[in-house]
């Protein structure tokens, strides 16, 4: 049954919901501008009717103010994140691929490959108007010089673009490990509310916006679930389990708790390509123990802990015998190790890592032979272990291409790691590559046994995407084939007149014009053909082969540079100075695919040759860059028309609501005056 009042209790209850949708309203409007935030909606139902037990049943109870509710649709975020990640990804791409078109540049504004090039062979052309002057000579070797400066700026810029992309490599993992520490603090505030009742919405809109960064920098995995009683399992608490995936699946955030990456910087002998800079970083997930270990690890170096009190710490379980072996420098410290080469981590931090590591999907790879290990003399005379690769692979079998860290790097052979320290290359009578064997480091806890027998090796990964690497060796290549085609003409090797080729003072030389500088002091490395070893042979990783040589220390030989009648034109004594057979030789080496040939074209191609790389995949990360972007326009239109704010429906809704405050204001005026008469003037 009703009460007397029960008219003025239904007009309070439209006054308060009709408040509550105005003070919405002006929040709305408050957060028109607010980067993230989603339009709010009243839910408004009936109250429950009463029993009036009358004819007409049950009397209208008013209505009641349900929830506040943010207006978003989970389909599109979903969209949104995804398209992120390939927007993310493109971008970067796009941005260092532009870098790297503009290192090959040939205009009115840069030398570039052609104008230098073309400059030394119209030098050439000069000598051989006038073999004997040392003017020209001069002319010559210097612009060989610049030649070989270009290459060696080249590569320096790449090394240089390539340390730029590994720091922004650490920034991203900076940007990713604070973003997860903000959501998981975000589920904790979120579920304190709304286990009350209440939503937080505003806290909702912060976290979405949170993963709408995040998913640019690497794939996202979203899942919301709600938290169940475990003693009355059909009760909701009203919390809920955000969990977050990254990078096809790798565990980032759940609920209140989240885990980190690290950066750590390979030293010298973890490098994958031999021309990769120094101190790139590999990534792995962060533990706890981390930085306790480190901290001991740090006391025992500087002598304020001893091998014996980290026995002690390992009686007292303080310590495991893994982390001794590690503080005393006698193991690796095993940690989760963030997989580089996987395709599934997406954003910006797959594009980052295309450009640093992108080796064209050609890292060192091969089958382990007999014996497993073998053994090798060293220079001391004692014996190391050894591990015999066989490879097959065109990229692999010619030294010109070869990739292999000079310094000594990791093999890896069945999911396990091993150190090596150098290598030799096996060649056959046609100077082919078909053997690599790498002398095992005495690092290694264990050396690889029989047990590896017919297994994958392989250094480094494999990432198919033409990056910084790809293009470093793709200068290597040029520069060993055409200073071992330019020496060998210059020294006059494989010729069978017998003759040998003449200086400028009338003396039998062996004198080549390009050479390596060497990585410390002022010398000068030579190489030996490797193709001209009768019967095949071995040479060392570490040797005087053209391995050695990279566009970087790519360099002209100083004597000649000092003194230009050192460069022989001619063979044979007594013909003359005039007498140019070399020059005319070395002239024909820019078109002659007999004497050179690279990547099917000529000497002179070179630029062609690599512009057709660059381009193509400049354009190709522009063209999906403009075309993600567009999509992520669309679908945020879309994504807006459901929770962005209009002003213009908000103000049609703040003329509606006050319509209705209004109203329910009238209707408790008239019930009061209605009041007033029925206890003030009815009464007895």
């Amino acid at each position: 049954m009703a009460s007397t009042f029960f008219g003025l209790d239904i007009a309070y209850k439209g006054l308060t919901s009709a408040n509550a949708a105005l003070n919405t309203t002006a929040n709305n409007i408050a957060n028109v501008q607010t980067e993230g935030y989603s339009r709010q909606i009243v839910n408004q139902k009936a109250a429950d009717s009463l029993r009036s037990y009358t004819t007409y049943g049950c009397l209208g109870a008013g209505v009641e103010t349900v929830s506040i509710d943010r207006q978003r649709d989970q389909f599109y975020d979903y969209k949104m994140w995804k398209n992120n990640t390939k927007t993310g990804e493109y971008e970067e791409k796009s941005y260092y691929m532009k870098q790297i078109e503009d290192l090959f540049l040939d205009d009115t504004t840069m030398k570039g490959f052609n104008t230098i090039f073309n400059e030394m062979y119209n030098a050439l052309a000069e000598l051989q108007k006038n073999a004997g002057d040392s003017t020209t000579k001069a002319q010559l070797i210097g612009y060989a010089n610049n030649l070989s400066y270009y290459f060696n700026t080249v590569a320096n810029q790449l090394s240089t673009i390539q340390l730029d992309v590994n720091s922004e490599i650490k920034n991203k993992v900076d940007e990713l490990n604070s973003y997860a520490a903000e959501i998981a603090s975000l589920n904790e505030q979120i579920n304190v509310i709304e286990m009350t009742g209440a939503k937080a919405n505003e806290l909702r809109d912060q976290r979405d916006l949170i993963i709408d960064k995040l998913s640019s920098i690497v794939a996202v995995e979203f899942t919301e679930t709600p938290v169940y009683d475990t003693n009355q399992p059909d009760r909701d608490t009203g919390a809920s389990r955000c969990i977050i995936k990254i990078a096809g699946g790798q565990l980032l955030v759940d609920g209140n708790e989240y885990r980190q990456l690290d950066c750590i910087a390979r030293p010298v002998n973890k490098a994958n390509n031999q021309s990769d800079a120094l101190g790139l970083f590999d990534l792995a997930w962060k533990n706890e123990d981390d930085a306790r270990i480190e901290g001991f690890k740090m006391k025992y170096d500087s002598g304020r802990l001893t091998k014996e009190d980290l026995g002690h710490m390992v009686n007292n379980h303080q310590i495991t015998e893994s982390d001794y072996l590690y503080i005393i420098g006698e193991k690796e410290r095993v940690k989760e190790v963030f997989d580089l080469s996987s395709l599934q981590i997406g954003g910006q931090l797959q594009g980052l890592l295309a450009m640093r590591d992108g080796n064209n999907g050609e890292n060192f790879r091969g089958t382990v032979v007999e014996p497993v290990p073998g053994t090798m003399t060293t220079a001391s005379g004692g014996t190391k272990s050894t591990l015999t690769v066989q490879v097959d692979a065109d990229y692999l079998t010619d030294i010109n291409k070869c990739t292999l860290p000079d310094d000594g790097g990791l093999i890896e052979i069945g999911s396990q790691q091993f150190y090596f320290d150098n290598f030799e290359m096996v060649l056959d009578s046609e100077g082919r590559i078909t053997q690599y064997v790498f002398e095992l480091s005495n690092k290694n806890m264990v050396q690889p046994g029989s047990d590896r027998l017919n297994m994958t090796a392989q250094v480094g990964s494999k990432i198919d995407y033409q990056g910084i690497p790809y293009y470093q060796q793709q200068i290597n290549e040029w520069c060993r084939t055409f200073a071992d085609a330019f020496n060998k003409i210059l020294a006059h090797e494989g010729y069978t007149d017998g003759e040998k080729p003449v200086d400028g003072y009338g003396k039998e030389t062996d004198q080549i014009l390009f050479m390596a500088n060497e990585a410390t002091g002022d010398d000068q490395r030579a190489f030996k053909d490797s193709r001209t070893l009768s019967g095949g042979g071995r040479i060392s990783g570490s040797g005087d082969s053209y391995y050695y040589l990279t566009a970087a220390n790519f360099a002209v030989n100083r004597e000649m540079l000092n003194d230009a009648q050192l460069l022989a034109t001619h063979t044979g004594v007594g013909k003359g100075e005039e007498a140019y057979d070399i020059i005319k030789e070395l002239s024909d080496l820019r078109s002659n695919k007999e004497k050179m040939t690279f990547r099917g074209c000529t000497a002179g191609e070179f630029l062609q040759s690599i512009l057709s790389d660059v381009s193509l995949n400049a354009s190709s990360a522009n063209t999906f860059y403009a075309s993600y972007t567009n999509i992520g326009k669309v679908i945020d239109t879309q994504r807006l028309s459901i929770s962005g704010v209009d002003t213009d429906e908000e103000s049609l809704n703040l003329v509606e609501f006050q319509h209705a405050y209004n109203l329910a204001s009238h209707m408790i005026q008239v019930l009061t005056e209605v009041y007033d008469r029925l206890i003030l003037e009815t009464g007895v």
